[in-house]
Parts: C-alpha cells; structure tokens; sequence
C-alpha cells in the first residue's frame, strides 16, 4: 500500500520575507493546509502527480506541479504581489463599478447561505495567546499569571453542520502545552463565521453584532471602492475594497475578492477595532480563503483570527488558525446523528503522542511553538511537584489590601487541592438595629476529587454586640457528578435570617444605617436544620428539592445608634407594615416545609468535556415550576401549599439590542396556616444603591407588598448595546450604553403598580446608573447607582 509523501517548504514573498498563514491545497480537493506564522509550511499530500495551488490575500495565486513518489518533498514558493487591472472594467458613468460587483454579490448572499444543507469536514486548530505586559496587581489583587505564551493549543475535531443551526462536532485530537492531562477549549463552530449571514454574532467580543459587508442592508453601512481585477484559472475576480460610511459603525474594513459572473466569495481580509464596538480585544483581523469542494460548491478551506489586547493594564496578541478539509457537502449523516450535544471531548484525546502530532499536524509549529510545548511539557513533572506547588501558593497566600477588603483571603494548597477562604472585613463588620455592631465569620473550606468532585464545608459565627445574641451554622456540601450538576447540602444551627432572604446585602444596609439614618433590614431568629439534594434528571429539566424545619422568634430592635442626628433618624419596628395583615408579628413557632422546584430548558444544548457538562444559552424561554409545602407535622405550627411559575427568556434584536423578561404568577391554596416568614415577599429597593437583578423592583416597600394569596409579577429590561449612543460622540467615545426596564407587580390589595426606568451603563466599564419612576397606585420617583456590565 502506497504511503503518504510529506510536502514542505517556505513561502515568501519577493523581498525574501515570509508569508504567514498563506494557504495551499491540492487542485480539485480540499487536502491542504497554512503555513505558519513564519511562513513554514507541510502536509502530507497522496502518491501520484498533483497541481498545489498557492493562495495569499493580496498575492498573486501560484500553481506548482509536484510528483508525490516516496521521499519527501521540499519546495519553497515565492509569491508575487498581485497586479490589478482596472483598465479590464468598463465603468459605467452613473455608477461606481464597485457598488454594480456588490450589488450583484447581494443578490447572490442568500443563494450561496441556503445552497448547502449540510456538510462534514476535519478541522485542525492551533490557538495561540502571549502576554506581553501584566500589572503587578488589579483591584488590589496580585496578579501571579508570567509573560510570554499563556496559551497554546492544538486540537482536531470531526464538524458536521446543517441547516439552519445544527451542529455537530467531536474532538478527538487535543494538546495543551504544559498541561497534558488538559483538554483544549478550542471549538470549530466558534471559529464559524459566515459572512453571508446579515448580522455577524461574536459571542463575547460584541454584543450588536457586525453587519456583513454584503448584507441586505449593506449600502447602508458600507461604500466600495473597485481596487481593481485578476485573473485566476480563467476566471475574473473583483478585488474591492469595504469601506464603512462612519467609523463608529459596528462594521469592517479590508477586501473582499469577489468573482464575476457567480458572485461568490473567493477570499476575504477583514478588520475590526475598537470604533466598531468590539469588546476585550482592541482590534481583530479575519482572512478566510474559499475553495471549490465541487464545481459549483466553494467552502472555507482556511481561516485565521488575528487579535490585538489591551485591558486593565494586560496587554498581549495571539491568532487561532483553522484548516478545513475532507468535506462532504449532503453527507447521509442519519436523522439521530444531530441532537443537543454540540460539542464532545473523547476522554482519550489528549493522550496522543508527539509523534501523532508530527504525522497529522498541517500547520509545523514555529521555533517559538516548539520551545514552548518542550520546556513546558519537561516542566510539567516539576510543576506538578509539592515543592514547586508551594513555593507558587506562597506568593498568592500572601495578604494583601484587595483581598482583605474586596475579594477575601484564600489560602491555598494546591498540591493537596484544598483551598481555605475567609470573607473579606466588608462582609465580617456589620451593622444593623436588631443585633446593633455585627462580627461575622464564615469560613470556607473547599477539597478537590478526582472527576471533577468536591466537598466544602463552611461553619459561620455571628455575634450581635447589643443585643449579645451568639449565632452558629454549620453548612455541608458533596458536589458529586458535574455531568448533571448533582450535589447534596445540609445546613444546621442557630442563626438569623432576614424575612425576605434578598430583600437588601448587609453592606448596604449598614451604610443606610449608620449613614442615612434608616434600618431596612428585617431580622427573625431561628433554631434550624435544612436539607437540599439537586440534579438533572435528564438533559434539560432540574430538580432540586428542600426540606426545612425552623424554630423561629421575633426578635426586637436594640440599638439606634446612627451617624445621624437623632432627629433625623427614620427608624422603624423590626416588623414590617404589610398592605395585607394588619400586624405582621409572629409568636414563637415552628415550621416544617418541603419545596420541590423544577427547571425546564427546551432543546438544551451542551458541550460535554470528560467529567463535566457545559451549557449553551437557549434561544427558548426557560420555565420554572415551584411546589411548597407546609407541613403540621412533628410540633410544625404551619400548614400551607403554595406554587408559582415563573418564565425566563431573552431576545436578542441584532442592532437593536437584547431584551430579558421574566414573568411570574403564584397563588396559595388549602390550608391557611403560616406566619410572615412564609409569605412570598418581592425583592424591592428603598436606597439609592441598586441591585440590578431582572426580577428586582428599584422603587417598591420591601416588605409592604407581600402576600399570602395570588400575585402576578413582570419584569423586562432591554439593553441597547450602543444603539442609542454611537451617534453621539461624547458618549460613543466613553463607551456609554442605554438601558431601559419595566417592572409590573398586581396583587389582591394593590390593583397595578408599575416601573419605568430609563439609564446609562458601561459607566468606567462597570457602573450603571437609572432614574425611575413609578406610575399607577404608587407614585414616587428616584435615581439608582450600581455595578452593570
């Protein structure tokens, strides 16, 4: 049997510099690959006579004869900038010959999106990150992470698609320098981009999307400029020039090589930048070259991202690189071969060898490449080692101002993979009126198992200086199977709890105290134990079910201590005024309740990595079912049933901007046994320092609303990403982003109350303020201020 033949070389241009990332495939098939960053190619290429095709944007397309018999080959390419002919074009006076290539290049977009239903292919991709500068620390923290290459991997993936959004993909080849019993995150089908889509979405670099260069809407976006015309295999092809009618656009700039008479797309060299609303990378080039898979089918045989960062004092580049071959365009993939795992890691895959490596690497690694994946790989046993591990935990275990105030202190053992947190000063000293000054500890002790288990274990001590009340908890957890997120959890002590668990955090309630003159926070005491066990019960639904005892006591105010001038103190009764009980005092009680709460995700889809499941945000709302039920059993004073639903969804409008809602009803029946504790209570907001949670009211009564009967709440907010604002220039250049939200809330005793909010976010990348007013029965208006990303 005839062995493959290696075929290597170096391509450069005629100034003897390399070519990085140039492409080359074998006429007539999709058997190719890139050279590398310095312009080194090889790949196997099968026994016979073959004709490569050499491809560089902006390069003339060579063609080499090469005969494949049993030695390898070496043949170096030097490509030849590419000589444009405007004098071919017949320009028509009363258009730019430019826009006549594009328009006909639009007509053709949706033709060229739907002419193949389905395709398979391999795909190899190397991902490459350096750092080229760190600060010493960020928000106080140490930052520990080296220059130089922080990232570098290579996988190869089995990626099958068809239309209109179902993916499919397996990878079976994975290497991650330094860390061999890693698995990479690289993923074809988040290296897709179809530019013959109207909107490009880049999860995570931008939130508006990219208008594509020959979307519908284009003309709108963009100006062309015929740069000029070559001729490849007898063939014409456009080279224009994309250029954005305004700069701050959410668009791209570069070339688009279009070929006459199809109308196809034979290449593109795109550009984003900052000015073009992109997030965490400063610019992002992306060169993507097509190849016929059949006469009338051309498919992306090659892609490469190109980024440059810049952010909170990081700075670094890196490239992921992706070669695509062995396609079949409407393979017989068989009606179970596509379902809701997008992505699997065959547990196997990163136990390849080098020499697998070498044989099926399309792309040689560069110098730099090779000497990382050697030094890290030796130092990998060393790294591993006790010695190595502590002296690396001795410099993040050191104590600094961030973590003692911001982030708390965590103590690490990395060899034993044990890790000890304590709270920062911000969380341990409180203030409230019930309990006066606050101490607070919990520490969190958390070890690492094998397949990605862990157990934590978390006592707290709470100790009220004014009233002298001492409050112990223990809280255990086993997280046992992260394929279906299942974990067991038992809590038990004597503590406090607000009425409302959500209802305000304890720092803010302290400043509102301390400096406002006003005791939001509502406090009860309880003797108790708590139980939880949850777990997926298949892909998509939820379970997770409580079980609750509580020996419960009002407790009384005992301090009203305040910064404030006695006279202008607005403190209240540790019991809430309620619309609808004409005293929400409680006598000492207990309750025994059960809650099971169902989470339901239509057509989930996940990526499964070995030992862990992943889920991808769905485009369905998800639906929450939620039974409580108080029991008169064992000494229990409550016997209640309550149920709620509630919907979450969000819709992404393109330019527009995303939205979320959430709607939710909820109603009590049977027996009337319960006690203020157990009403349901809306999570509102009396400070000017906002929470901005979906379900949150920003102007209601903490506790004025509450029920025990039916209610029907809604929220929405919708976040324009830029729509607004990139028009105005002050604010396009801070980054500033609008946002507006409505919340509705009806219960028996109050017909309507209703919302409107109207704000700023990405204010210094992470503050956000609203004004809000409330209409309807209520009536009262406010500013709010809080972190919004």
């Amino acid at each position: 049997m005839s062995q493959a033949v290696k075929l290597n070389g170096l391509v450069t241009d005629t100034n003897q510099n390399p070519l990085p990332f140039a492409t080359l495939y074998i006429e007539g098939t999709t058997i190719g690959t890139t050279t590398n960053a310095i312009g080194l190619y090889s790949f196997e290429i099968p026994p016979g006579e073959h004709t490569i095709i050499f491809q560089y944007v902006g390069y003339r397309t060579i063609k080499k004869q090469v005969r494949a018999r049993v030695e390898d080959i070496d043949m170096d390419v030097v490509m030849e900038s590419e000589l444009v002919e405007l004098q071919e074009v017949v320009i028509n006076a009363s258009e730019n010959p430019a826009d006549h290539v594009m328009r006909e290049a639009i007509k053709k977009r949706k033709f060229y999106l739907e002419q193949v239903q389905s395709f398979a292919c391999d795909v190899y991709i190397k991902g490459l990150q350096t750092l080229e500068r760190r600060p010493d620390k960020i928000f106080g923290i140490t930052v520990t992470i080296d220059t130089g290459i922080v990232y570098l991997s290579e996988s190869v993936s089995k990626y099958s698609f068809e239309r209109p959004d179902k993916i499919k993909e397996k990878m079976i080849s994975s290497k991650v320098s330094g860390y061999n019993s890693a698995f990479s995150f690289n993923q074809a089908s988040e290296m897709t981009v179809n530019l013959y889509q109207n909107l490009l979405q880049y999860k995570g670099l931008t939130q508006r999307g990219i208008v594509s260069p020959i979307a519908n809407n284009a003309f709108l976006f963009y100006d062309y400029k015929l740069v000029g015309t070559k001729f490849e295999n007898g063939k014409l092809i456009n080279k224009i020039e994309v250029i954005p009618k305004r700069a701050n656009d959410p668009v791209c700039s570069g070339y688009l090589y279009i070929m006459e008479d199809s109308w196809r797309i034979h290449s593109a060299d795109l550009l984003l930048t900052k000015a073009n609303q992109i997030e965490f990378v400063d610019s992002l080039r992306i060169s993507q070259v097509f190849a016929p898979v059949t006469e009338d089918v051309w498919m992306i045989l090659s892609q490469k991202f190109l980024f440059d960062l810049k952010v909170f004092g990081f700075e670094g580049k890196g490239n992921f690189v992706g070669v695509y071959s062995n396609y079949e365009v409407e393979p017989a993939l068989g009606k179970k071969h596509f379902n809701n795992e997008v992505l699997s890691i065959d547990e196997e895959s990163n136990k390849r060898d080098s020499s697998y490596w070498k044989a099926i690497r399309p792309i040689p690694l560069t110098r730099l490449e090779r000497s990382d994946y050697k030094v890290k790989d030796s130092l990998e046993v060393i790294r591993e080692s006790k010695d190595f591990k502590d002296s690396v935990d001795r410099k993040s275990n050191k104590l600094t101002g961030g973590n003692v105030f911001v982030s708390g202190y965590t103590r690490r053992n990395s060899y034993k993979e044990k890790f000890f947190r304590v709270d920062p000063i911000t969380e341990i000293i409180q203030y409230n009126t019930i309990e006066g000054l606050v101490g607070k500890v919990t520490l969190n002790y958390r070890k690492n198992l094998q397949r990605e288990r862990f157990y934590r274990i978390r006592p707290s001590v709470r100790y009220g200086f004014s009233n002298e009340r001492l409050n112990i908890k223990l809280n255990l957890q086993y997280h046992f199977n992260q394929k279906k997120f299942s974990s067991v959890e038992m809590t038990f002590g004597r503590y406090v709890s607000q009425l409302n668990p959500e209802a305000i955090s304890p720092l803010i309630n302290t400043f509102e105290t301390l400096v406002r003159g006003k005791n939001h926070m509502k406090l009860y005491g309880k003797n108790f134990w708590e139980g939880q066990y949850r777990s997926e019960l298949t892909n998509g639904i939820m379970l997770t079910t409580n079980l609750i005892y509580e020996d419960r006591s009002e407790l009384p105010n005992t301090s009203n201590y305040s910064f404030r001038d006695v006279d202008k103190r607005d403190f209240t009764p540790n019991r809430p005024d309620n619309l609808g009980t004409a005293s929400t005092a409680f006598p000492d009680h207990q309750a025994l309740k059960m809650s099971i709460q169902m989470r339901f995700i239509f057509d989930q889809k996940y990526i499964s990595r070995p030992h862990r499941k992943i889920i991808y945000e769905t485009k369905l709302p998800v639906i929450f079912a939620k039974l409580t039920r108080g029991f008169d059993l064992l000494g229990s004073d409550v016997n209640y049933n309550e149920i709620k639903f509630w919907i979450n969804d969000r819709w992404d409008l393109g330019l527009v901007g995303k939205s979320q809602i959430q709607v939710e009803t909820g109603f009590f029946f049977g027996e009337d046994e319960l006690q203020f504790p157990d009403f349901i209570h809306f999570d509102g907001n009396r400070t000017y320092f906002a929470q901005y949670n979906i379900n949150r009211f920003q102007l209601l009564d903490y506790y004025l609303f509450s029920t025990n009967d039916k209610y029907f709440a809604g929220h929405m907010e919708h976040h324009f990403n830029g729509f607004l604002f990139n028009k105005i220039p002050l604010l396009r250049k801070l980054k500033l982003q609008g946002v507006a939200s409505l919340h509705y809330l009806k219960i028996p005793e109050l017909d309507s109350y209703m919302e409107l909010g109207f704000g700023i976010e990405h204010i210094f990348k992470v503050a956000r303020i609203d004004f809000f007013t409330s209409v309807l029965d209520v009536r009262r208006s406010s500013v709010r201020v809080g972190i919004g990303f």
